[in-house]
C-alpha cells in the first residue's frame, strides 16, 4: 500500500511538475531561511550554558550614575569577592579576574599583541569549567609567573610541541614579566562571554603592581569581572547591598549606586557596557530572528496550502474515479497525505542544500557564522523533522481532508466546486503573505535609514582620515612619553599629515571617571565626568568646535594639568553659570587610592558635544585634560590624498624610532564602525530575508495566478468574443489582487512600524520612521504584483478564442 502511495505521489508530482517545481523552490527557500534564523536563535542563547551550575552563577556589576545618566560597570573593586564570600553565607564560591584589554608577549623573539589574556585566581575553575589536558592541577595559579593556556594557543606558539614548562615574556609598563606555562586545557566554546586564551596567576599580577596598590584597596575601582555561585541569589543580594551601605563611603556613593547581581546567562544577550570582554549580542536581535524565522517558512506554507487547494480542483475527477472503483475517504486522505510528505522530503533535502550555501555566504560576506551538523546535532535533526510534519501533516492535511469528502456523482455532473469557501480561504492567505512581505520590506528600509544616520551624522569630531596608532610598551615606562612626543612631531613633518595629537582614549574606547564639586557648592553637590587626557592638538586634530573661551595653549602654564575644556552636556548638567570660563572645580579623591589632596582646576572652554560613546547611550559630561603621563595612543589626521604613501612613511618613522614593537594603526572611522556590527550585519541580514521572502511570495502568486487564468480561461474568451479588450482582461485579472495588496498594506504598515520603533530605541539618538520606507514597500509590492498579474493577464488574454472554444 505505501509503495503504491509513494509512486502515485511522484507520477502526480511529475504530472504536474511545473507546480511541483514551483512548490519545491518555495518550500526550500523557506526551510532553509528558518533553518538558518532558528540556528542563530539557538546559537545565541546557549552563550555560557555549557558551565557547571550556569543557572547559579551571577557577577556583580556597579550600577552608577554619570553625570545623570545610569549606567552599568560589569567590573567592581577588587576586595568585593572577599566581603562577600566571608559575609554571605548564601554564597558558595566566588572567582575574579582582570584584564581583557590584551597585552603584548614576547616569545621565540617575536613580539605579537595576545588580546585574550587575563590574571585569574586559583578559584577560576570553581566558577568555570575547564577540562584539563596536561599539567599540574594541584598548585593551579597560586604562584607568580605561571600561566594556563588553551589548545588553539598553544598551536599559535608552539606548534606541535609539549607547551608545559615553555616560556614567553609579558612586556609590561613595569618591565619584562616571565611567565612559564603551567596547565593546557580545552578551547572555550564560541558560545562563551569572553574568549579563554591565556590565564595569568593572580599572584604575578599582585608582585607587578604591589599589593598595597589602590588597584587591590579600592572597592570603588571597576577593575576586576567578579562571578560568584549561589542558590539562593536574592537573599544574597539583600546582603550584598547591606556590605555596599556599609563599606562605601559617602563620596564613592556619588558615582557609584549599587552593586547588583547579573544572571551567566544574561551576560551575552542582555549586558551592554562599554568594558564587556566581547561583543555582545542583543535580546531584541534574537526575537526579531526568532519572528522572521517562524514567518518566512509560514510564507512557504501558505503558498504550498494555496497551491494545493487550487491543484484539488484539477484533481476532482481522478478523485471521482477513485471513489467509483471503491475507494475510501481516508484512502484518498492518505494518498493526498503521502504526495505532501513526500514534497516535503524533497524540499527539505532541497533546503538544506540552500542553508550551506546560505551558510557560506552569510560566513564569507557579513561576518555570521552559523555552525550546523546535520547528522550529530539532535536540535537539527529536530528541527527538519518539524518542518516535514508542519509541511507534509499540518499543511497538506486541508487539500487532503476536502477531496476525501467529494461526491463522485457531483464530480461527473460537473456540478461541483470549491466555490466562495475556497476562494476566500486562498485570498486570506495571499492576504497574509502580502502583509509579511510588506512588512519586511519596510523594517529593511527604516534599519538602512538608521544605518545611514549613524554612517553620515555629525559625530561633533572628524572621524575621516585619522588614524590612531597606540603607544609602544616599554620596559622604561619614564621614557613612553618622550618616545610619543618624537613620534608625533615626526608625523606633523610629512607632507600627508594635517595634524597629530596625543591621547588617553579614543572614541569606542574605555574612560575614566573623576568625583567633581564646583568650588564653593556644597559638599554633596557631587558630579562625576568623564575625563580624557589629552594635548594641546587634540582640538585641531579632531576638529573640535569651542563654543565659548578658548583651546589648550602650551603659552599658559597652567593649561597642562590645571585647566580643561567640558562639553556642552557638563555645562547643563552641572548647571554652571554662563558663561563658564574661569569657573573654579574641584577634584575630589577617590576611595583607597592613597592620594588625600583635592586638585585644583578651572574651566577655560567649552567645546560643542561629541560622541565618544555609541549612539545608544546619552552624552555624558566630559572633560579634556592635559595629562601627559596617560597618553596611550598617537592620532594622526591624514590628508586625504596619498594616504597608503603617507602611512608607508609612517612606519618608517616608527621602525626608525622603536624596537622590538612592530608598527601597528587602525583608521578611527573604522573602528567606530565595529561598534555598530551588529545593526550592520542585522541590516544586511534582513535585506537578504526580505528578498527571500518576496521571491517565495512570487512564487506562490505566480503558480495561484497560473491556476486562477486556466479555471477563468473559458470566461475570458467569451468575453473576448462580447468586444472585451487585452486591457479590460488584464484589469479584470488585476483588480481583485491590487485590492488585496492595498488593504494588507496598512495592517503591515502598522506591524513595521511597531517592531523597528522597538528596535530604534534601543538608541539615544536615532533617526525617525518617515514616510519612505512604507512608501518604498506599498510601490515595491504593487509593481510586483502587478508585473506577476499583467504576465499572466497578456498570455490568457492573446489567446484566440475561436481556438480555444473550438478545442472546448
Amino acid at each position: 500500500m505505501l509503495r503504491n502511495y509513494f509512486i502515485t505521489a511522484l507520477r502526480n508530482l511529475w504530472k504536474y511538475r511545473f507546480y511541483s517545481i514551483l512548490n519545491i523552490l518555495g518550500l526550500a527557500i523557506g526551510i532553509a531561511s528558518s533553518l538558518i534564523m532558528l540556528s542563530f536563535v539557538r546559537s545565541e542563547w546557549s552563550y555560557d550554558r555549557f558551565h557547571p551550575d550556569y543557572q547559579d552563577i551571577y557577577r556583580l556589576i556597579f550600577k552608577a550614575d554619570i553625570g545623570g545618566t545610569a549606567a552599568e560597570f560589569p567590573v567592581v573593586g577588587y576586595p568585593w569577592l572577599g566581603w562577600a564570600l566571608e559575609e554571605i553565607p548564601q554564597i558558595e564560591k566566588g572567582t575574579h579576574f582582570f584584564g581583557g584589554v590584551g597585552e603584548e608577549i614576547l616569545i621565540k623573539e617575536e613580539v605579537i599583541w595576545e588580546e585574550n589574556l587575563l590574571y585569574a585566581d586559583s578559584t577560576f575553575s570553581h566558577i568555570f569549567n575547564l577540562k584539563w589536558l596536561s599539567g599540574n592541577k594541584t598548585n593551579f595559579l597560586n604562584s607568580p609567573n605561571q600561566a594556563i593556556i588553551t589548545q588553539s594557543i598553544a598551536q599559535k606558539y608552539f606548534g606541535q610541541e609539549d607547551p608545559i614548562g615553555k616560556s614567553f615574556i609579558i612586556n609590561h609598563w613595569s618591565g619584562e614579566i616571565p611567565i612559564t606555562v603551567s596547565g593546557l586545557v580545552e578551547d572555550y566554546p564560541a558560545q562563551s562571554h569572553f574568549d579563554l586564551g591565556i590565564l595569568i596567576s593572580m599572584p604575578t599580577l599582585q608582585q607587578t603592581f604591589g599589593k598595597s596598590h589602590a588597584v587591590f584597596n579600592n572597592p570603588s575601582f571597576t577593575s576586576f569581572y567578579t562571578y560568584i555561585k549561589s542558590r539562593e541569589p536574592d537573599m544574597a543580594q539583600t546582603k550584598l547591598s547591606d556590605i555596599f551601605n556599609r563599606r562605601m563611603d559617602e563620596e564613592a556613593k556619588q558615582r557609584i549606586k549599587a552593586i547588583h547581581l547579573q544572571a551567566l546567562t544574561d551576560i551575552h544577550l542582555r549586558s551592554h557596557t562599554n568594558v564587556e570582554l566581547k561583543n555582545n549580542g542583543n535580546i531584541l536581535y534574537v526575537r526579531i530572528f526568532l519572528m522572521v524565522g517562524i514567518l518566512i517558512l509560514f510564507v512557504a506554507a501558505i503558498n504550498y496550502i494555496n497551491l494545493a487547494t487550487a491543484l484539488a480542483e484539477v484533481r476532482l475527477k481522478e478523485v471521482g474515479v477513485r471513489k467509483v472503483v471503491g475507494g475510501l475517504g481516508r484512502n484518498i486522505t492518505q494518498q493526498f497525505l503521502g504526495e505532501s510528505c513526500v514534497l516535503a522530503l524533497i524540499s527539505i533535502v532541497f533546503g538544506v542544500l540552500l542553508a550551506e550555501v546560505m551558510r557560506l555566504y552569510l560566513g564569507k560576506s557579513m561576518g555570521i557564522y552559523i555552525s550546523m551538523n546535520y547528522f550529530s546535532d539532535s536540535f537539527i535533526l529536530l528541527l527538519l523533522l518539524a518542518f516535514g510534519l508542519f509541511i507534509g501533516l499540518v499543511a497538506g492535511s486541508y487539500p487532503a481532508l476536502i477531496l476525501a469528502n467529494v461526491n463522485p456523482v457531483a464530480v461527473f455532473r460537473s456540478s461541483i466546486t470549491f466555490g466562495n469557501k475556497g476562494r476566500y480561504l486562498r485570498q486570506i492567505l495571499l492576504f497574509v503573505q502580502f502583509i509579511i512581505a510588506s512588512a519586511l520590506i519596510i523594517g529593511a528600509g527604516i534599519i538602512s535609514k538608521q544605518l545611514n544616520y549613524i554612517e553620515n551624522m555629525d559625530m561633533g569630531f572628524e572621524r575621516l582620515d585619522q588614524v590612531v596608532i597606540p603607544a609602544p610598551i616599554l620596559s622604561d615606562f619614564d621614557q613612553t612619553l618622550p618616545l610619543l612626543e618624537r613620534l608625533k612631531e615626526r608625523a606633523k613633518e610629512l607632507t600627508g599629515v594635517k595634524d597629530a595629537c596625543l591621547t588617553g582614549s579614543v572614541p569606542g574606547q574605555n574612560r575614566s571617571l573623576l568625583n567633581v564639586r564646583v568650588a564653593g557648592r556644597p559638599e554633596t553637590e557631587i558630579h562625576s565626568p568623564v575625563v580624557i587626557p589629552v594635548d594641546f592638538n587634540y582640538v585641531e586634530t579632531m576638529d573640535l568646535k569651542i563654543l565659548h573661551g578658548r583651546k589648550f595653549d602650551p603659552s599658559y602654564g597652567e593649561d597642562k594639568g590645571q585647566a580643561v575644556l567640558i562639553n556642552e552636556t557638563s555645562a547643563i548638567q552641572i548647571a554652571l553659570d554662563s558663561p563658564y570660563i574661569n569657573t573654579e572645580l574641584l577634584i575630589l579623591p577617590q576611595q583607597g587610592t592613597g592620594i588625600d589632596t583635592i586638585e585644583r582646576v578651572k574651566i577655560i572652554g567649552v567645546y560643542q558635544d561629541m560622541h565618544f560613546e555609541p549612539l545608544y547611550r546619552t552624552i555624558h559630561p566630559m572633560f579634556l585634560r592635559v595629562q601627559p603621563q596617560d597618553f596611550f595612543h598617537l592620532v594622526v589626521r591624514l590628508q586625504p590624498d596619498h594616504q597608503e604613501t603617507t602611512i608607508t612613511q609612517l612606519k618608517g618613522i616608527w621602525e626608525a624610532q622603536v624596537n622590538d614593537t612592530p608598527f601597528e594603526y587602525t583608521f578611527l572611522h573604522e573602528d567606530i564602525a565595529v561598534l555598530y556590527e551588529q545593526e550592520d550585519r542585522l541590516g544586511k541580514l534582513i535585506n537578504l530575508l526580505t528578498i527571500l521572502t518576496i521571491l517565495i511570495a512570487c512564487i506562490g502568486l505566480f503558480s495561484f495566478l497560473a491556476f486562477t487564468v486556466v479555471k477563468r480561461q473559458k470566461e475570458m474568451m467569451i468575453r473576448k468574443v462580447i468586444g472585451a479588450s487585452i486591457g479590460n482582461i488584464i484589469v479584470l485579472l488585476a483588480k481583485p489582487f491590487l485590492w488585496l495588496i492595498l488593504i494588507a498594506f496598512p495592517f503591515a504598515a502598522i506591524l513595521a512600524w511597531w517592531a523597528t520603533n522597538q528596535w530604534l530605541e534601543t538608541f539615544a539618538y536615532h533617526t525617525s520612521a518617515g514616510i519612505f520606507p512604507f512608501l518604498l514597500a506599498l510601490v515595491l509590492i504593487t509593481l510586483i504584483g502587478v508585473i506577476t498579474i499583467s504576465y499572466h493577464a497578456y498570455k490568457a488574454a492573446i489567446v484566440n478564442p475561436t481556438d480555444y472554444l473550438h478545442q472546448e
